[in-house]
């Protein structure tokens, strides 16, 4: 049944986007709608989407060619949001003025044939029963989440699930290939998969009610200060292409920077990536799309891969994946080379140091295709600058945020710091019960048998590009890279996670450049065992069938369970969440005073608690002239060190009195949570120097006041 009319005509198409920027027009000025607003931003991308499809190559189907021209267009706003921001700032007039900006896109004459119609093929009744099924799994899936929301503590989202949980998921998952192995209609396929993939991505987005992590706290409450303020300063060259983006997407919509944070990442990554893998392993290795679309799921069994929050570096992993399959098919001439190159800017704008290798990655593949012969000396110096920059990079921020250059040592001679970063956390216990120990055995064989796939795709693809040696080029270099960073290079100011953080993340970052080959080895080894259960009698391939479905979403079940931070007797997550406490804390301390003349020394989440209620409502300057936020964090800062001095030691006056000379405020808090190891014995220490304290939800958090000696003396 043909569902699709034809709306292709440009002057159609131009009153469509007009419309939509009228919409926002009156949502920005006058109703602040967010149903107008929404209503607005679907006229707008559908007029531009629509005409982009028609403008470039992007293939032959309806689906496909919308899909494209939608990526196409996100990622020029991206870049054009940024460069926006850096002149002027995110206001509701520029972000107006970049809606009409896109007009230019209007410029340009088609060159296209008509896009095809939408055609919906009638499904068979037994395959119409099996894709209910899954969306009722996947919708009981969605409600159990909602429905154990919480604002309390949760160190683990899986302290709030029963087993049943994981056991439906993965038995939705082995229906969900079923479904979209013998569905007719490959957008049946993209909307299945993209609802699982969401589950599986938005965990944690669901859950919290807060939000999860910490680093996310400090991106949304920058994003809530620019949509007030329009920018702010300093105006850094970190973290802005996704700044920008949200608070655009927000002040046209009227949907809050919490929402649209929070989910951009497990939303974005849920839509775009079954389409972007199912097609391009269709063109590129021959895999039919019901096949091709099933191996979306290498990346979540990758469970490392952390596209379930929202921060720059989750941002740009999502990026990564897209510039290398968008990249494959730019090889194959099946895409424009403008898709990979703008996908690559909306990394590096996002976040440069690991942006800025994925740029060089695909500005290299356009040079050596354009050569159309095999350059060893491109290649060699690509692998040398990939292994290098991300070092250089990382000493020009530290060198920006005062910490100096650093101490250049002998990367052989340290390599054992590069060895320790493949080991465990420090939370994992050594010995636990036989269960576990085999549960967590193959967490860590994961990554050797991605590896051990990855070359036997890589030696079976025929016709390989010699443009292919790159991306293998780029596993390595990320790990050089890593070495380099991790061995090579000292920050005496940097904390010691902060200088393990980053090689860490170029490791994780590395089997990405492999991820095509380790599906097109995951559909050798199934075609293996198919042509041999083929062979069996047909209770025996029935069987096998079932086991080897059963199997994959079992193993995609653990991986899942692996994607969130665990709390057993194993792995003991140390980590806490915000919670409704940690407000109200914020609320009452707030509520105090009458003006911004104290400091809180408290916990990181309590901190963000504040930040996230007040947004940076109170700077002290020092004597030194150093900016100090009036709550303890960064957890390097020098009000923290008086608060880990209250922790630690006893919990002494004179520890709150050095934090208020040192920022001249006259009053001090100190605030205890009650998870806090030795909490009774910090609660009755501080009860003997304080002025007074109060209790929030019946002992939650303990908050103790401080005058300062001067203030006492009046």
């Amino acid at each position: 049944m043909k569902i699709f009319t034809s709306l292709q005509n440009k002057t159609h198409l131009f009153a469509l986007y007009l419309f939509g920027c009228l919409c926002f027009a009156i949502q920005l000025f006058t109703s602040h709608s967010l149903i107008i607003g929404i209503l607005g931003m679907l006229c707008y991308f559908s007029g531009l989407s629509i005409w982009v499809a028609q403008l470039h190559t992007f293939g032959s189907s309806f689906v496909t060619r919308i899909f494209w021209s939608k990526v196409l267009l996100l990622f020029f706003l991206i870049p054009l949001c940024t460069i926006t921001y850096y002149i002027y700032g995110i206001t509701p007039i520029s972000a107006l003025g970049i809606c009409l900006f896109s007009s230019v896109l209007f410029l340009k004459k088609s060159t296209e044939t008509a896009l095809p119609e939408l055609v919906y093929k009638k499904e068979s009744n037994s395959v119409s029963f099996l894709l209910l099924i899954t969306i009722v799994i996947a919708g009981v899936l969605l409600t159990t989440l909602i429905q154990n929301k919480t604002t309390g503590i949760l160190i683990s989202p899986w302290q709030t699930l029963e087993p049943w949980f994981f056991l439906l998921y993965g038995f939705g998952l082995a229906c969900l290939f079923i479904a979209s192995f013998y569905t007719k209609n490959h957008s049946t396929r993209l909307f299945l998969h993209s609802v699982f993939l969401f589950i599986a991505f938005g965990v944690a987005a669901i859950l919290y009610t807060y939000g999860f992590g910490f680093d996310g706290f400090i991106h949304r409450a920058t994003e809530e200060w620019i949509k007030n303020q329009g920018f702010i300063l300093p105006k850094n060259p970190f973290y802005i292409g996704q700044y920008s983006i949200l608070v655009w997407l927000s002040l046209l919509t009227s949907i809050p920077v919490f929402y649209l944070d929070i989910f951009f990442v497990p939303v974005l990554a849920a839509t775009l990536l079954p389409h972007t893998v199912s097609y391009t392993l269709k063109k590129v290795c021959h895999i039919p799309k019901n096949i091709g679309i099933t191996l979306t799921w290498c990346i979540p069994f990758l469970y490392f891969i952390t596209l379930n929050l929202t921060t720059p570096h989750n941002v740009v992993l999502l990026y990564v994946i897209l510039a290398i399959f968008s990249s494959l098919l730019y090889i194959r001439n099946h895409i424009s080379f403008l898709v990979p190159l703008l996908i690559a800017i909306g990394a590096i704008v996002t976040h440069p140091l690991l942006g800025a290798p994925v740029f060089l990655f695909v500005c290299t593949l356009f040079v050596l295709k354009k050569q159309k012969r095999y350059n060893l000396q491109i290649l060699f110096l690509y692998f040398v600058l990939l292994s290098i920059l991300p070092s250089v990079l990382f000493i020009f921020q530290n060198m920006r945020h005062g910490f100096g250059f650093p101490h250049i040592t002998n990367p052989f001679l340290h390599v054992q710091e590069f060895f320790a970063l493949f080991a465990r956390p420090y939370w994992y216990i050594a010995r636990s019960h036989i269960q576990l120990e085999i549960l967590y055995t193959w967490q860590q064989c994961i990554a050797p048998i991605i590896i051990l796939f990855v070359l036997f795709g890589y030696w079976k693809q025929k016709n390989k590009s010699p443009l292919t040696h790159l991306f293998v080029l780029s596993f390595f270099g990320c790990i050089c890279a890593a070495w380099f960073l991790r061995s090579w290079l000292f920050f005496p100011g940097v904390a010691a996670p902060e200088q393990t953080n980053y090689p860490l993340r170029f490791l994780w970052a590395s089997p990405l450049f492999l991820l095509p080959w380790s599906m097109h080895a995951t559909v050798l080894f199934y075609k293996k065992i198919a042509l041999f259960v083929h062979k069996k009698s047909i209770g025996i391939k029935y069987i096998a069938q079932t086991s080897i479905l059963l199997s994959i979403g079992t193993i995609l079940m653990v991986s899942l369970y692996f994607s969130y931070p665990q709390r057993n007797d194993k792995a003991r997550f140390p980590g806490y969440n915000v919670t409704a406490a940690d407000f109200a804390a914020v609320e009452w301390i707030h509520n105090d005073n009458t003006e911004y003349n104290y400091i809180v020394l408290a916990n990181p989440l309590t901190s963000v608690a504040a930040l996230t209620k007040y947004s940076f409502a109170k700077h002290f300057i020092t004597a030194n002239q150093e900016e100090v936020f009036y709550y303890a964090i960064p957890s390097g800062g020098p009000l923290y060190k008086e608060y880990g001095n209250m922790l630690y030691k006893e919990q002494k006056r004179e520890h709150i009195q050095n934090a208020l000379l040192l920022t001249g405020a006259k009053k001090a808090y100190f605030v205890i949570n009650s998870y806090w190891g030795n909490f009774d014995a910090i609660v009755a220490g501080a009860k003997k120097t304080a002025d007074s304290w109060h209790a929030i939800n019946n002992g939650e958090i303990y908050i103790f006041s401080y005058l300062a000696d001067s203030a006492l003396d009046l």
